[in-house]
């Protein structure tokens, strides 16, 4: 109902987030990237798991996890893919 939305709108994000991040470089990335969601997310729930970049593609494509970081993406023209260093 209106209630419902309008709260959701006053709370901002919310919500599980689902994170994967390749092996190689969850430990450079994982600390400050879950310091920055805590901060500017705090009602968002979130969780990181560790895999190969095969792996972690195949967890985005079954809707196991929503953001995959990987060193380098595998080709799927069907996902979105961005520069992040």
């Amino acid at each position: 109902d209106i209630r419902d939305l309008a709260r959701g709108y006053r709370l901002g994000p919310n919500g599980a987030l689902r994170i994967g991040v390749a092996s190689v470089a969850a430990s450079v990335i994982v600390p400050r990237l879950a310091a920055l969601l805590q901060a500017q997310f705090p009602n968002v729930p979130v969780s990181i798991s560790e895999g190969t970049a095969n792996t972690l593609t195949s967890e985005l494509e079954d809707g196991r996890i929503e953001l995959a970081i990987v060193a380098v993406p595998e080709a799927a023209d069907h996902l979105g893919c961005a520069t992040l260093f």
